[in-house]
């Protein structure tokens, strides 16, 4: 036993499919299944079952499982270690971004190329609790996310703090309209994400504060969709300014403030309690802070301590 048959029978349980493992390892798959066999000779158990859903753990497997992601975990710690103890930081360091960042992290991206080219920057996109998750599961070194808890061993680090506005098609709202009050979005043709978006989940605290519901015309959970269909004036949607802000200032789009109760995302940078940041990862993360604090957008605050947002 070894810590590549190790590593491919952890990849081949995580993605279910000892095909999507050899693609992912960027090795043939009949060199992944002959590195699990010998896995099974060697321990003397089956360790995988086949189905139509793919490939799971047996019993002996998941013991396993759990003993390979600490000991591969130890390994990669052992590298990141002794790399560390260069006086320039290097190695790969995993990044998640949400959608509604797109314009900051180019802009981080960037500046990592031009500032620390010895750090590979692995970029990932999702939604926020797609990426928290990531973390959790050791996918991810960091993440920018909205709705962020420390509560689940993160260590939760605001960027920034918006106020969610309505914005609608050009025309739609002028800069002299006042806020419309929450209540009033009842009747309104809304396009907003489906639960378990942290925007929806902020939407619908907010609607039982105001004693009111929401209902949508559409639920669309891709940010880029949203902005397209209030675009061609089928519906209004609820997003920060700044996810929009280079439409709002070529006049594509209008906004207008809520208030009644009023709602506020903020934008953080998470990563593992229980996982140390590597010398590469933890310049990432001040980099990170210095370009998304350094550059703030049209009505944001940069928070010192906060934990909860609503946004994606």
């Amino acid at each position: 036993m070894d810590f590549k048959q190790l590593l491919y029978f952890v990849r081949v349980v995580e993605e279910k499919s000892v095909t999507k493992a050899a693609e992912q390892l960027r090795i043939a798959q009949p060199a992944v299944g002959w590195q699990i066999r010998n896995l099974e000779a060697d321990l003397r158990v089956q360790l995988l079952v086949r189905h139509s859903r793919g490939v799971e753990p047996t019993e002996a497997g998941a013991v396993l499982l759990e003993h390979s992601r600490k000991l591969l975990q130890g390994l990669q710690d052992a590298r990141l270690a002794v790399q560390d103890l260069s006086e320039v930081p290097r190695g790969r360091v995993s990044l998640g971004v949400t959608p509604a960042t797109a314009a900051l992290s180019s802009r981080l991206v960037h500046r990592s190329l031009s500032e620390m080219p010895h750090i590979k920057l692995n970029v990932v996109q999702a939604l926020s609790h797609d990426l928290v998750e990531m973390v959790l599961e050791d996918k991810l070194d960091l993440a920018c996310v909205f709705n962020a808890s420390s509560d689940r061993g993160l260590v939760v680090t605001p960027l920034l703090v918006e106020d969610l506005h309505l914005v609608g098609p050009a025309g739609s709202f002028s800069p002299t309209d006042g806020p419309i009050e929450f209540r009033d979005l009842e009747n309104l043709p809304l396009i907003i994400p489906p639960s378990p978006h942290g925007m929806r989940l902020a939407l619908e605290e907010a609607a039982a504060e105001a004693e009111t519901t929401i209902d949508p015309l559409v639920e669309v959970e891709s940010q880029s969709l949203v902005v397209e269909l209030v675009k061609s004036g089928t519906g209004v949607t609820i997003l920060p300014l700044g996810a929009v802000k280079e439409e709002l200032d070529q006049g594509m789009l209008s906004a207008r403030a809520i208030t009644g109760p009023s709602l506020r995302t903020v934008l953080s940078i998470i990563y593992k309690q229980r996982r140390p940041l590597s010398r590469a990862a933890d310049a990432i993360l001040a980099l990170t802070m210095a370009t998304f604090r350094g550059k703030p957008t049209d009505g944001a605050d940069h928070p010192e301590n906060e934990d909860n947002s609503a946004g994606e």
